[in-house]
């Protein structure tokens, strides 16, 4: 039995002053992105979905990079060297040395 006035009872109908029944709108709630969990500094919830991501697809080119910032930041740094050991290899001729600094840089911090 639902109380009268409770929150429950107040989620299905509003009864307005009229006595129309109006219907609740239905907040629709999005998933979050690992942009939106880094930008939090959640950074369990960001491998989380990095790895998910991972594992059904592995399409971004920049997802290997930001796997390692974030096991970098969660205190990971055996991983974060690992992951970012692997990425270089997959990376282009022009954008190596651009990583390589940036992973050297992150590291030395």
């Amino acid at each position: 039995m639902i109380r009268p006035g409770s929150a429950l009872s107040r989620a299905k109908t509003k009864v307005s002053t009229s006595g129309v029944n109006v219907p609740v709108k239905n907040v629709e709630h999005k998933a979050p992105t690992a942009e939106d969990y880094i930008k939090k500094r959640d950074w369990v919830g960001a491998i989380t979905l990095l790895e998910y991501q991972k594992s059904v697809t592995d399409t971004r080119k920049d997802q290997a990079l930001w796997l390692g910032y974030c096991y970098f930041h969660n205190g990971d740094y055996r991983k974060a060297i690992m992951i970012y050991d692997l990425s270089l290899i997959h990376i282009s001729e022009p954008t190596r040395l651009l990583s390589i600094s940036y992973a050297v840089f992150c590291l030395k911090k």
